[in-house]
């Protein structure tokens, strides 16, 4: 469903955000039937390990501005943990193009990018694949879910602090890839860890020039 229509993607939403909800009293099963676990000391980990690996492929600008951000991963954690969502099921690949349905029914496919962690690791992915002008909607319809399924809780502010660390840890898992694919196959892949760590560079300026006053 690569073509979902603005419906049917807030239908792709309310596959998902529910189906989090209750697996967040599921964490000890899903990680003992083996899924990644992207909860937060695990994660610092895996960016950090990754950032440093591929550095020499980033440019001054991008190091110059991921040095700060890995070193702040566990305090940004914290703001994110602070917002209360809960550690959960995470797709890990989720976007319209991992659906099949008719409109009415749908069906989430491919999870073999899942692990557990905040369910807001699947937000940017599935925003960056869809049509700019439907991004707001599709937030807002997100934030609101959450909402309602874990009231007292900071959605919006979850997903602005998450932007960066969902882009970084697409980074982890293309480098795992990369680790573990023929080498003949590398050259279809070898960029894909920097490019997403360049990406995650990206966010974090527009993050700061967010924050400049008089910046709105």
């Amino acid at each position: 469903m690569y073509e979902a229509t603005p419906a049917q993607r807030i239908a792709m939403i309310d596959v998902l955000v529910p189906l989090q909800a209750e697996q967040a009293a599921s964490v000890g099963g899903l990680l003992a039937l083996g899924l990644p676990d992207w909860r937060a000391s695990r994660l610092i980990d895996a960016i950090s390990s990754v950032a440093d690996r591929v550095a020499p492929e980033l440019n001054l600008e991008d190091r110059a501005t991921l040095a700060p951000f890995v070193r702040g991963l566990a305090a940004r954690l914290g703001r994110i943990a602070d917002c209360g969502l809960p550690d959960t099921l995470v797709h890990g690949d989720f976007h319209s193009g991992n659906f099949r349905g008719d409109g009415d029914e749908l069906t989430l496919l491919d999870w073999g990018d899942s692990g557990v962690g905040n369910p807001l690791l699947d937000q940017p992915a599935f925003l960056d694949r869809a049509p700019p002008v439907q991004s707001r909607a599709l937030r807002e319809h997100w934030r609101d879910r959450w909402r309602e399924l874990a009231p007292g809780s900071d959605p919006a502010r979850a997903a602005e602090l998450i932007a960066p660390v969902a882009a970084a840890r697409q980074a982890v898992i293309y480098q795992g890839f990369l680790d573990r694919i023929e080498a003949s196959e590398h050259p279809y892949h070898r960029a894909d860890p920097a490019d997403w760590l360049a990406r995650t560079a990206a966010l974090l300026r527009e993050e700061s020039r967010s924050d400049e006053p008089g910046v709105s």
